[in-house]
This record gives structure tokens, C-alpha cells and sequence, in this order.
């Protein structure tokens, strides 16, 4: 069974979202040794990260079905990916075009490829052909194919791959892939209003349309007109209309800017981010320009496309999403504000992004109250509740003293570089296994005034 690394994710009272590292956390890897097509190991092998850049090793199959290939003689083979995606991208000065080949990457690993194919009409670079409709008959059921040397892709959102990700509309889509300039693809479902989070999500529009009514193709979507030695086919059945990259014109009427993004709130980026989004049309077939318009938002890592040369730097950190996740265990008891306070959890185990936050919500507000570990489980009433943390040989340990805001919540943002989790025996390293819990005051509750969480048990990872 194939596992995808989750973003964990905690809606408050307030509506607001906490994400954790989403260029970290959005990769479906492959925990289990899941095999794909010809016995392949399927999707992302491993993911390392640095303070700059996320470096992404796949096989470039997928985890779901690919193939056959109509009138297409190559096969898809391991193709042993190595991609470097940053993680502090900016938008570009000098906007660049994006080449042929591999633009991105997906997921799941499998590279992603602009709308155009290596032909254009006579060889002249200018009337460039739109692989969605001169290479329809190659596509698999997925929407992707293999290329001349192995390289499995998508030159549009693949729908296996929405469906793994249940992407269907019923809410916004996750992040789908990632663009070598470091920014976000989503699926092609976001909010009406991209800045309001309590908006309505729908499909998004891409704001190319095809030039209708155009017959001859001499002149180009800018305006410029072309000498006959330039033109382009006529519009007709051998050529339709769409056949041809210049057969679209960016109006601006959709939802989405030339690069086809905008910048939106997302799950992912409750406080706002620039992402691409992968288009749809009404009947939910792929709408030009498919993924990004034709150039980067930002600047894109050239050491991703043919000939660069990517490795792994010395002290770069392993990302691994394969422990198990924090999980809930014992009973909370019922406080004066309901039926008891539960402990939950937003950023990452990771020891080195070192971005872990404890949350207890469903307490009495405006109470005091700490949170506190220990390496074993127990169950023993203590005040109004049940302690479910034991000392073990290593100790109980408690962390600074917080107030529970206006909606009931206690958040401590743990620090692995601060006491007591620095030193000693309550430090806190990969592999580390605590148990955690939330005391607090609850006057009002009567009895011995204070009461306790249920416990949260986390493995902590690199």
C-alpha cells in the first residue's frame, strides 16, 4: 500500500488553516515498495531538503495504470529522476519561456511537459503544434504518454492522479505539482474570490480562448503580421482550429493570468501564495494552456532541463514521511466548557524543520495551563481528569505556561534547540518517541479545579 505524505492540518474556530511545509509535505512517496508499471518501484523513493531547494528522487511511474500507447513505439522505463525545486521562489524580472521537456514535476514524480510537441509547421518555429490535440491518439486513460527515450509524462492534468487525490470538485484542490521556478500547481478547482477563504471554491478559468472566426493563419496572437512565407496552414479539417499554440489568444476574461496563476489563499498557504492551476473547461475536458501559459512566473532551476546536472548536497537534510503519524490515545474528561479538551498538532515530526506546534483545543477560555511529556503511557485520575503520561526512567518534563485564547485553544510552539528538549533526558532528537499532554486550570468546573487533555503519541522524524 502506497503512502502519500499528508499535509497535517488543523481548522480552528477562527476558520484559519495551519499548514505545515507544503514543498515538503505534498509528494506522494512511496512507503511500502508499491510497484507500478513493469514492476517498477512507483512514484517518489525519497525526498532531501535543504534551507533552499527540495530535492525529489523518483522513478518517474506512476502508482496508477499507464498504458497502452495508440500509434506511439515507445516505451515508458525507469527513468531514475532527480529534481531540484526551491523553496523561497520569487517572481522573475525577465519572464522565461518554458522549453521543451520536462517543466515540472507532479507528485507522484512523473514529469510534467508544456502544451507544445517538438513539430512545428515546416520546421519554422512559429506555427508551434498543440500536443493535447496532435497527440490525443497516444494518450493513455491517464492522459499521459512516454517519449522517445523512456520518459513517462502529462502535458495536462492527469485525471488518475486527481483521483488518487479525491480532486473532484467537492472542495479545493491540493497541490497537484510543482513548477521548476519552485511555485505550486493546483488542481483546477479554487475559490471565487481568491482572497476570501469563506468564498465559494469552483473550477477556475484559464483567460486564453481560441481565436474563433480566424481561416488563415498569417497573423500571430500579438498582432504582428507575418509574410507569406510565414503562414501557417488555413483553418480546416486537416488543421483545426487549436491545432496550434498561436491559435490561442491570452484576453484576460478568466481567473487566471497569463502564466496561468494568480495568487490565492490556499489550504496550503492559509495567508496567500502565487500558484499555478491546471485548467478545466465547462464539459471538465483540458483547457488551454493546460498547466503554466508558456513562460515562469518565476525563475526556473535550468539545472532540471536536458543536460543539467543536479546532486544531492553534502548536510542536506532526509524528509521522511513514512513514520507513523501522531495519533490520540487515552480519554479526556468533560470540562466547564463541553466534553473535554483534545490534543492536536500542525507543522511537521521533523526534528530539522524544527516546526512542530502542540495544540489542545475545547479548553475553558482565558485559563492557564501547560503541556507536558514523557516516554510512557498510563491512565491515573488526577484533579477532574486522567493523567495519560508516565515518567518512565527518563522522566516527566512540562514546557512554559500558556493562556487558552478566546475560542478555547492552548498552543505552544515547540522548540528542539531550548530546554528542556536540548539536553539531558527530555531531549528530543529523530527517533524520539513522547507522549504528550495538556493541564489546565478549570475553576468554574468545580472539584479540584484543573483537569487534563486526552494524550498525543509522536515518533519524531529527520
Amino acid at each position: 500500500m502506497k503512502k502519500k505524505s499528508l499535509i497535517p492540518t488543523v481548522l480552528l474556530a477562527t476558520g484559519i488553516a495551519l499548514a505545515a511545509n507544503p514543498n515538503l509535505d505534498s509528494w506522494f512517496v512511496n512507503c511500502d515498495g508499491t510497484t507500478g508499471y513493469k514492476g517498477i518501484l512507483a512514484d517518489v523513493q525519497q525526498v532531501d531538503y535543504t534551507t533552499n531547494n527540495v530535492y525529489v528522487q523518483s522513478t518517474g511511474i506512476p502508482s496508477h495504470p499507464i498504458g497502452p500507447w495508440t500509434n506511439n513505439p515507445n516505451d515508458a522505463n525507469n527513468q531514475q529522476h532527480l529534481f531540484r525545486i526551491k523553496r523561497n521562489p520569487a517572481p522573475a524580472g525577465n519572464n522565461m519561456e518554458t522549453p521543451l521537456g520536462p517543466i515540472g514535476t507532479f507528485v507522484n514524480g512523473v514529469p510534467l511537459f508544456g502544451p507544445e510537441d517538438a513539430f512545428s509547421w515546416q520546421n519554422q518555429g512559429i506555427w508551434n503544434r498543440n500536443a493535447i490535440v496532435a497527440e490525443a491518439i497516444s494518450f493513455d486513460s491517464c492522459q499521459g504518454h512516454p517519449a522517445p527515450m523512456g520518459t513517462y509524462h502529462y502535458h495536462q492534468v492527469p485525471n488518475c492522479l486527481q483521483a488518487q487525490l479525491g480532486d473532484d470538485g467537492s472542495g479545493h484542490s491540493p497541490i497537484i505539482g510543482w513548477a521548476f521556478d519552485g511555485y505550486p500547481i493546483y488542481g483546477p478547482y479554487g475559490l471565487d474570490d481568491p482572497l476570501d477563504a469563506s468564498s465559494t471554491v469552483r473550477r477556475l478559468d484559464s483567460g486564453y480562448l481560441p481565436r474563433t472566426g480566424m481561416v488563415t493563419r498569417d497573423i500571430l496572437p500579438d498582432g504582428t503580421v507575418l509574410p507569406p512565407s510565414q503562414w501557417g496552414p488555413n483553418v480546416n479539417n486537416q488543421f483545426p482550429l487549436g491545432l496550434y499554440l498561436e491559435d490561442f489568444i491570452f484576453t484576460g476574461g478568466g481567473d487566471l493570468d497569463a502564466f496561468n496563476g494568480r495568487f490565492m489563499l490556499t489550504p496550503e498557504y492559509p495567508a496567500g501564495a502565487y500558484g499555478y492551476v491546471a485548467t478545466l473547461d465547462s464539459m471538465l475536458d483540458s483547457a488551454f494552456p493546460y498547466l503554466l501559459g508558456g513562460s515562469y512566473y518565476g525563475t526556473p532551476d535550468t539545472g532540471n532541463f536536458g543536460g543539467g546536472n543536479i546532486n544531492i548536497p553534502p548536510g542536506a537534510q532526509n524528509h521522511d514521511p513514512c513514520a507513523p503519524p501522531p495519533n490520540n490515545y487515552c480519554t479526556t474528561s468533560p470540562n466547564s466548557a463541553g466534553a473535554g479538551a483534545v490534543m492536536t498538532w500542525s507543522g511537521s515530526t521533523s526534528y530539522a524543520a524544527n516546526d512542530f506546534v502542540l495544540m489542545a483545543s475545547g479548553c475553558p477560555t482565558g485559563q492557564f495551563g501547560l503541556f507536558f511529556y514523557g516516554p510512557d503511557q498510563t491512565s491515573i485520575p488526577l484533579g477532574n481528569g486522567v493523567r495519560c503520561v508516565a515518567p518512565g526512567s527518563l522522566g516527566l518534563f512540562r514546557l512554559p505556561a500558556v493562556q487558552t485564547s478566546i475560542f478555547g485553544l492552548g498552543t505552544f510552539a515547540v522548540d528542539f534547540t531550548q530546554p528542556p528538549m536540548n539536553s539531558g533526558n527530555g531531549s528530543i532528537l529523530s527517533g524520539t518517541m513522547m507522549n504528550f499532554q495538556f493541564w489546565y486550570r478549570d475553576k468554574p468546573g468545580g472539584g479540584a479545579g484543573h483537569n487534563l487533555s486526552d494524550g498525543l503519541n509522536v515518533t519524531f522524524t529527520n
